[in-house]
């Protein structure tokens, strides 16, 4: 791994613990990728104060030589604004951290603190429930990691170019999906998106030829294409038929290729994909489309 300047905590974190970040990235870019130093930043500043402040109470309330220590006896004013300050500042990390349950369970102990006596043994339960409704908590925080060489497929629609997206502006969002699916390791439905993404190109390219394109099966649209192809030879020797005629041609040729080889099988539940397998379906999707937006459009 390697370890990026300024992925640390800064050191006056540990001297005076307060909410260093001031917004969540998850909350600037809901449902987007957030990089290990952005997690760092945000996460570890927090974690660090809440330990430190869980510390400095724990030093004199909690555990002594691993034994709990519960006394009845209560503390002056001057502790309890200590003990107080210190909750609060755990409070205000655990808000930026968005644990709900821990910020309404220490804003109870607040008040509590704040408007009677205090004792040593209130204290000392206080931390000690804390500390379990924290990792109880913290447990319930789910992250997903995308590893960096599938991060450049993350929600991008230019993922197959601008090209591809200026011919077919429909399949956006199941360009985007694919490409999504495979940066989370999601094979099968990488696959299943990048045979929703050609669609839009034999629809383009049945257009052409005036062929209907709604509930038909692919192999009797393409039947149908190849069909019209062959018509094509029938016409006036020209540069622009030869050109015409390659390019119909291998289209056809290549979405039933496509139609065997995958979209059949995904689409029935036949088959499932691993990363190498949707990795080679979506460069493949990639470049016909890109093939396709040379000569067709929506």
């Amino acid at each position: 791994m390697t370890f990026l300047k300024g992925a640390y905590p800064h050191p006056s974190l540990f001297r005076n613990p307060k909410v260093v970040s001031q917004t969540i990235p998850w909350e600037d870019k809901p449902y987007g990728v957030v990089s290990l130093l952005e997690m760092l930043r945000v996460s570890a500043e927090n974690y660090v104060a809440i330990g430190r402040a869980l510390h400095r109470m724990s030093a004199e309330y909690g555990e002594q030589s691993g034994v709990l220590v519960v006394s009845k006896q209560g503390i002056n004013d001057v502790a309890r604004d200590f003990v107080i300050e210190q909750l609060g500042v755990i409070r205000t990390h655990c808000e930026q951290l968005e644990l709900s349950v821990c910020t309404e369970f220490l804003g109870v102990y607040i008040e509590n603190f704040t408007n009677r006596p205090v004792t040593r043994s209130d204290v000392t339960h206080c931390i000690f429930s804390f500390e379990i409704a924290f990792y109880a908590e913290l447990s319930k925080c789910l992250f997903v990691f995308v590893y960096s060489e599938r991060a450049y497929a993350f929600e991008q629609e230019m993922l197959f170019g601008e090209e591809v997206n200026k011919a077919f502006p429909s399949a956006k969002q199941e360009v985007r999906d694919a490409g999504t699916c495979f940066a989370f390791g999601l094979g099968t439905a990488c696959v299943f998106h990048c045979m929703r993404v050609l669609e839009h190109g034999l629809r383009a390219l049945a257009a052409v030829f005036g062929l209907p394109f709604g509930l038909e099966q692919w192999h009797n649209v393409i039947e149908q294409i190849e069909s019209k192809i062959e018509a094509l030879k029938s016409l006036p020797k020209s540069q622009q038929k030869v050109e015409e005629q390659e390019f119909y041609s291998k289209s056809a040729t290549h979405f039933m290729f496509f139609k065997d080889a995958w979209r059949n099988h995904v689409m029935h539940g036949r088959r499932s994909y691993d990363e190498r397998e949707a990795r080679r379906v979506l460069d493949h999707t990639d470049d016909f489309m890109q093939h396709l937006a040379a000569k067709l459009h929506e």
